[in-house]
């Protein structure tokens, strides 16, 4: 199920939705209905029209023998620019996957990323997603 859900780019709580991220962050914006009154709707208007700092965003990354699975630092041009919220293998497109949370300048799609994995250091790289049925054809209920 995990494998599937990283390759639709599907959030799981307690990875990518938590306390603390925000809607925003998580791209989940067009979820929150800011015409209604809610706790926290001040601090997310104030965050929309300041701006936000991270995003979430969908990378492959050139595993050796082990998947990201959550809280790996992200490394951009040799900063750090964020961390893994969830990783692992997607079946389907063949590839080790990871969601994490970046730094705007590092999220556009072929941004070169590096991830430390049990030591090694695995590139990475920012993609559009999802990867696997973008247009949401292959949804069962």
């Amino acid at each position: 199920m995990n494998s599937l859900r990283l390759e639709k780019g599907y959030l799981v709580l307690g990875g990518e939705i938590s306390s603390e991220r925000t809607p925003l962050e998580a791209g989940l914006e067009r979820l929150v209905d800011f015409g209604k009154p809610f706790l926290g709707r001040q601090a997310l208007l104030n965050q929309r029209e300041v701006g936000l700092t991270q995003k979430l965003a969908l990378l492959t990354v050139e595993a050796v023998d082990a998947d990201a699975i959550g809280d790996e630092p992200i490394y951009c041009q040799g900063k750090m620019a964020g961390r893994v919220a969830s990783g692992g293998y997607g079946h389907c497109v063949g590839r080790s996957l990871a969601l994490g949370y970046l730094d705007l300048d590092c999220i556009a799609p072929g941004t070169e990323l590096e991830i430390p994995i049990f030591g090694r250091t695995c590139a990475a790289k920012a993609v559009a997603s999802p990867l696997y049925d973008p247009e949401n054809k292959n949804l069962r209920m």
